[in-house]
């Protein structure tokens, strides 16, 4: 998943992600943006839509950027992070199983 993030601005690269062979279908990006565009419907997920936005959608030259723009502390970007790609995960798994 974090590979696939990473190379969310390359589409070239993302194209060959073992992602595009799964339910989400050949157009990983846009499974990816959709995912992410779903996460403030959850109770406490806009700040973690906003932190995927700016790591990786509209990435800031650097993690400690990021956070910089974000207004966070470093060590609490980096909580948020973590806890975003689990909940990205979790509702991409839940399209893979079709729930």
């Amino acid at each position: 998943m974090c590979a696939a993030l990473r190379e969310l601005n390359q589409p070239d690269r993302l194209a060959t992600s073992p992602l595009a062979g799964s339910a989400l279908g050949p157009d990983v990006r846009a499974a990816l943006l959709a995912g992410i565009a779903r996460l403030p419907e959850e109770p406490r997920g806009a700040p973690l839509r906003r932190v995927l936005d700016r790591t990786y959608v509209r990435p800031a030259p650097s993690q400690e950027a990021a956070a910089q723009v974000l207004d966070l502390p470093f060590s609490t970007y980096r909580r948020h992070l973590a806890r975003a790609i689990d909940r990205l995960v979790d509702v991409l798994w839940a399209v893979e199983v079709g729930s």
